[in-house]
């Protein structure tokens, strides 16, 4: 009976050895966290183009804020609609910032824990909680030398999980929204509305001192008027839908990058947190370890 008992605590204390090892190995192994540097410089790349796409497009705008389209008598004064995208391109650059300053934590993160003295200290840790399961006099210190070691491989590979996630969801549903509307808005960008600043001015005809000639250039004048209205009216038509559609595409950008930067990197965070702990729970729990 006592020979079967020895058996089976030499055979947890055996696996739980092998998966120590396995956790250190791939802890030094670093493959994943040079993926996750990758895909970090690349989600860095995308959201400066769109960064500077929206501030090209700014600065088109401002060129405009003045500008006037007339037409005769009839003037319309463009500055007053495109207020409210350039305000909504302010915003923008601030979620971009936001962006910038989350992916770059990440990329210090995983500099950090990826480096040579971490893995030499998760080596250590590793080795000490293998002492810690075959030496007995150290028996006592295993429930306290696990929940350590819980700790130091939440922390080693926390981070590593949360962006290789983040990149796999962002690579199924969010990358080509967002290379879709960015598109849309380079679109926008590379239109830029000069025709809108330049003014309309009716060409001038023979003058015609007699009575019918005045009625007859009155007449052209008026003529060249509404023609020239209605350009300008289809001009302004078109500018609004692009503007229009690229307030969508700002907004929906912002919430894509919102998502992909912030929101899903905390979600990953929590949940790779927690389901470490929860297999760790399972597969090493202190009723395994507290008994030889």
């Amino acid at each position: 009976m006592n020979q079967a008992i020895w058996q089976s605590a030499n055979a947890r204390r055996f696996f739980l050895s092998v998966l120590i090892v396995f956790i250190a190995v791939l802890g030094c192994w670093q493959k994943a966290d040079q993926q996750a540097h990758e895909l970090v410089n690349q989600a860095l790349v995308s959201a400066a183009a769109s960064y500077t796409v929206a501030r090209t497009l700014d600065a088109a705008i401002s060129t405009l804020q003045s500008s006037e389209v007339s037409a005769g008598v009839v003037s319309v004064d463009i500055g007053q609609m495109l207020n409210p995208i350039s305000d909504l391109i302010n915003k923008f650059s601030d979620i971009m910032v936001m962006a910038f300053t989350s992916l770059s934590l990440q990329k210090v993160l995983l500099m950090i824990l990826s480096s040579t003295g971490i893995n030499v200290v998760f080596t250590i840790f590793s080795l000490g909680m293998l002492a810690v399961i075959w030496i007995k006099p150290l028996g006592r210190y295993r429930k306290r030398g696990w929940a350590i070691f819980q700790f130091v491989v939440i922390g080693r590979f926390i981070v590593v999980l949360s962006v290789l996630s983040t990149s796999l969801v962002d690579h199924l549903f969010l990358e080509q929204q967002i290379e879709a509307n960015q598109n849309k808005v380079v679109m926008v960008s590379d239109e830029p509305g000069v025709q809108s600043t330049m003014k309309v001015a009716p060409e001038q005809t023979k003058s015609d001192h007699s009575f019918l000639g005045f009625i007859q250039q009155l007449q052209d004048q008026w003529s060249q008027w509404t023609d020239n209205l209605q350009q300008q009216k289809a001009h302004l038509t078109e500018l609004s839908d692009r503007i229009e559609n690229s307030v969508v595409d700002i907004l929906t950008l912002m919430a894509l990058y919102l998502l992909k930067t912030l929101i899903l990197p905390i979600i990953f965070l929590l949940l790779c947190r927690y389901w470490i702990a929860r297999l760790f729970s399972i597969l090493m729990g202190s009723h395994s370890l507290g008994r030889e």
